[in-house]
């Protein structure tokens, strides 16, 4: 049901739930387990968006991180120090 939900707001499509579709006379099936109220589900679906949303905020955050550790490497990359070990390893390999 989520999955639905999710692919309901990913493409910008209106979705309606109905609590209870009449199905007229199934047998002797007892159709109360197959009830799920929307009170639930709009709770359920609450919870989850803060989920969500916290695990945005969780991502961004990584990302930020992530950005200012290349910008690290590159400014380390880019430092004489490094270019002089890259190039001591290159002279070094050859001799091993």
């Amino acid at each position: 049901l989520f999955d639905l939900v999710d692919r309901a707001a990913a493409d910008d499509l209106d979705l309606t739930f109905i609590e209870v579709m009449p199905m007229g006379d199934i047998g002797n099936e007892d159709r109360l387990d197959q009830y799920w109220s929307l009170k639930d589900l709009r709770a359920r679906l609450d919870q989850l968006n803060e989920e969500r949303r916290e695990l945005k905020g969780i991502v961004r955050e990584q990302r930020k991180a992530i950005a200012q550790c290349k910008a690290q490497i590159e400014a380390m990359e880019s430092s004489k120090f490094w270019k002089l070990r890259s190039l001591w390893f290159r002279i070094k390999s050859p001799f091993q």
